[in-house]
Order: structure tokens, then C-alpha cells, then sequence
């Protein structure tokens, strides 16, 4: 066992197992990859090429009567991609570097955290052994170049530089851009400045960069868009799904169909009309626009969930569980390939890092508690806070399984951590008790 464990730190030997896990992602786009994208993805495909064809971010005066804006940032980002390369098939060949960056941000981050190598090389491994980063850029969905943002942020943050933490606002700011929840690393970075740096200028500086990166984004899209715009505008849609007779913990569209109580009449016109592939039935529908503006419908829906959690506090309350049980303890592969059933081992590959994946995660859950119990530093802390606050977040509206890829290497690597301390803890107590023998 040790002479494996030797040999599994050895950092040519790492590179190796790096070198066939980037191989492996390509092979699956050359077999699974399809230009027809589903759910969130086929919405983000949508209003890129909009925004191409416009010639201006999204969104734009075009998208005032869509029921939301989603995740602008990304969607921008894709529509880069589009012009320069005038299509998507570049789109899965991106997803694989930033996958590679986030591997190697994430352990630049671990190595400012500890120096226990074996912790170094577990996370490295545990990273590239999962199936949502092996499969998950086939359909690109936001969370990938979101936890890019997020941990080249939180690595420069680190650094007590003033230059890095302006950078690190920047860059926070625009994962703000790309999703909400982004406003938990605030916390973390603030936490980081103020208790670890012990410097109020630093925490004003990165401050600064975040506002003035949200206005510059904010002032660019109103030139083609009636508001100042700098996030997306999902969170009152998230919540009705939560806050309703009908709530589950998880996804329900029942408030905002027609008969619920959120419901916005919505008149059918092939012109305004948008096709989707359901990630549920896999067939196509189609997504109109009404009268009512995003905003009036995110008002709307978030006076409906707030009004049902008045009347019914104790079992909105009580759906936190369900919520929790979504995030944590059903994995999060965000979907499953079209054509995997045309692949017995693909598919067998697949089930059985779903099934590794799921457990490391209840697994990284009950060591972190153990370890949060025996005392952490300041450094270890910061990790855990931004897992925490987007806990926090996502279950007062509506959880997902795919929303726990956001924190779940820093929770990794503080659990990780957490084992090292117990590990070390059982050695002492060991030998204490061997020396009392003696």
C-alpha cells in the first residue's frame, strides 16, 4: 500500500493519469457530442446566437418580455465563441481547458491552505475521477466557467497583493455575471482580507473592482437594454418553485404553468416563440414571451412565494430537508448523453463514476463536520464559507443536484484536510496510549 502511494505522488505519474483523463473528454465529444442542447444549455444556445445576430450583449431590448435573463455572462461568453468561430463545436473543446485550469487552480489553492502533499495528490485525483468532469462539457452548462471565476479569485486572494485582490473583484464580479450566487465568495474573499491579511485597504480595493466591473457590465448592456443589467434575473421563478403547495425541495414548473398560482398568460406566437429540448421528455417545446416584462414577472413570482411562505412558514421550512437531500446526497452529473445508450461500456463507465461521485460527496459532508468539530484555522475557514452561504442560498429557493458542483472541490479539500486531522489525531492518541502501557 505504501510503495502505491509513493508512487501515486510522483508528479510524472499524476501527469500521466492528467494526460489520459484530457484524452478521455475529447474521445466522448467525438461520440457523444450533439449540436442539439437541452434544458438551461439549449436556452443559452438560444440568446447567443440572438445576441450574435443583434450585434450586442445579451440580452437586449429583444429579451425585455422573456419570462427571465439567464445567466447573461455565460451566455456572452458563448456568443464570443460563436462569432469568432460561427458555430458551437468549439464550445466542448473550451469546457475541456477550463476544466484543466479549474484542476489546476484548485490545487494551487490547496497548497496555499496545506502543505500535506498526500492532500495535494487525493484532490488532484478525486478531481479528474468524476463523472461530472469527464462527461459535463458535452452540454455547456454555466457552472464550469463559473468555478474558473471563482477559484482564480479566491486563489489570488490568498496573496496579500493589492493588484491581485483588484483582479479578484474583477473576476468575482463577473461570475456575479454568470450567476448570483457568486456574491458567497464576497464573504469568503472579505473574510480572507480582513482575519488572514489583517487589511481593511485590501478588502476596499476588491470592493472597488467589483463595483466598477458590475457597472461597467451594467452600463454596456443598458446601451441595448432598458435597465442596468449586470446579473441574471432568476431568483423570484427559483423561489415560486420552493415556495407552493406543490413544492418538492426540487425543480416544479406547476406554480408557473397555467392553473397555478403564479401562472402569467403567455400567448403562443411561432415568431416570439423559442425551441428547447425538455431535459425531461427530450422533445422539443417552445418558450414564449407575454406582456409582462422579466421584471414584472420576477416581482410577481417572488410577492407569490413570499406571500405562500406568510401563510405557511413551518412547511417551507420543513422543505429545506428534501432541498438539502437534492444537493448533497444525489450526486450531480448535470445530465445523461444523448447517445450513451449507444455504448454499453460508456454507459457502465458512466453509472459507475454517477455512483463514486455520490458517495465521495456524502463522504466530503460527514468528515467536514468531524473536522469542523476539531478546530480549523483561518485559512481552512475560508474554504468553508463559501459552501455554506451557497447552501444557504440555494435552499431557500430551490435545489438541484448540479448545484453542488459550485462548492464541491472546496468542500472536498476541507474535507480532505479534515481527514489529515484525524488521521493524525488517531496517531497520537496511538502512541499516548502505547507510552502509557510502557
Amino acid at each position: 500500500m505504501k510503495k502505491v502511494c509513493t508512487l501515486l505522488i510522483n508528479k510524472k505519474v499524476f501527469y500521466a493519469f492528467v494526460s489520459l483523463w484530457i484524452i478521455a473528454q475529447v474521445f466522448l465529444i467525438w461520440i457523444l457530442w450533439t449540436p442539439d442542447w437541452i434544458s438551461d444549455p439549449g436556452l443559452y444556445q438560444y440568446y447567443a446566437t440572438q445576441c450574435v445576430n443583434n450585434g450586442c450583449l445579451y440580452p437586449s431590448y429583444e429579451n425585455y418580455y422573456d419570462e427571465f435573463v439567464f445567466a447573461p455572462g455565460w451566455v456572452n461568453m458563448l456568443a464570443v465563441v460563436y462569432l469568432i468561430t460561427g458555430s458551437f463545436r468549439a464550445v466542448p473543446y473550451l469546457l475541456i481547458i477550463v476544466n484543466v485550469l479549474n484542476l489546476l487552480f484548485i490545487m494551487k489553492i490547496c497548497k496555499f491552505v496545506t502543505s500535506n502533499i498526500y492532500v495535494y495528490y487525493a484532490l488532484g485525483y478525486i478531481y479528474i475521477s468524476i463523472g461530472v468532469n469527464l462527461f459535463s462539457h458535452i452540454q455547456p452548462y454555466s457552472e464550469y466557467f463559473f468555478v474558473l471565476l471563482t477559484n482564480i479569485a479566491l486563489y489570488l486572494s490568498f496573496k496579500k497583493k493589492l493588484l491581485y485582490y483588484i483582479v479578484s473583484g474583477f473576476l468575482i464580479a463577473l461570475a456575479i455575471w454568470v450567476r448570483p450566487l457568486a456574491y458567497s465568495w464576497i464573504i469568503a474573499i472579505l473574510y480572507l482580507g480582513l482575519f488572514y491579511h489583517k487589511s481593511i485597504k485590501l478588502c476596499s480595493f476588491f470592493i472597488a473592482g467589483v463595483f466598477a466591473t458590475c457597472i461597467i457590465i451594467g452600463y454596456s448592456t443598458h446601451r441595448n437594454f432598458p435597465d442596468f443589467m449586470f446579473q441574471a434575473s432568476t431568483g423570484g421563478g427559483n423561489m415560486i418553485m420552493g415556495a407552493d403547495d406543490t413544492a418538492t425541495g426540487g425543480y416544479n414548473p406547476i406554480p408557473r404553468q397555467k392553473g397555478g398560482r403564479a401562472y402569467i398568460p403567455r400567448e403562443y406566437s411561432e415568431k416570439d416563440s423559442i425551441p428547447v429540448i425538455s431535459a425531461v421528455t427530450r422533445r422539443y417545446e417552445k418558450l414564449t414571451s407575454s406582456d409582462f416584462s422579466y421584471k414584472q414577472s420576477d416581482s410577481i413570482y417572488t410577492a407569490k412565494s413570499i406571500e405562500w411562505i406568510k401563510e405557511n412558514p413551518l412547511k417551507w421550512t420543513l422543505l429545506f430537508l428534501p432541498k438539502l437531500n437534492i444537493l448533497l446526497f444525489n450526486g450531480s452529473l448535470f445530465f445523461v448523453p444523448y447517445k450513451i445508450g449507444e455504448y454499453k461500456v460508456v454507459g457502465m463507465v458512466f453509472n459507475i463514476l454517477n455512483l463514486w461521485q455520490l458517495w465521495l460527496l456524502r463522504l466530503c459532508c460527514f468528515i467536514s463536520l468531524i473536522g469542523l468539530f476539531m478546530g480549523m484555522g483561518k485559512k481552512e475557514i475560508v474554504l468553508l464559507i463559501p459552501v455554506v452561504l451557497s447552501i444557504g442560498m440555494t435552499i431557500i429557493c430551490v435545489s438541484a443536484t448540479r448545484y453542488n458542483y459550485i462548492f464541491l472541490f472546496l468542500l472536498t479539500l476541507f474535507s480532505l484536510i479534515s481527514l489529515g486531522k484525524i488521521v493524525n489525531y488517531v496517531k497520537r492518541s496511538n502512541i499516548h496510549h502505547c507510552s502509557k502501557n510502557d
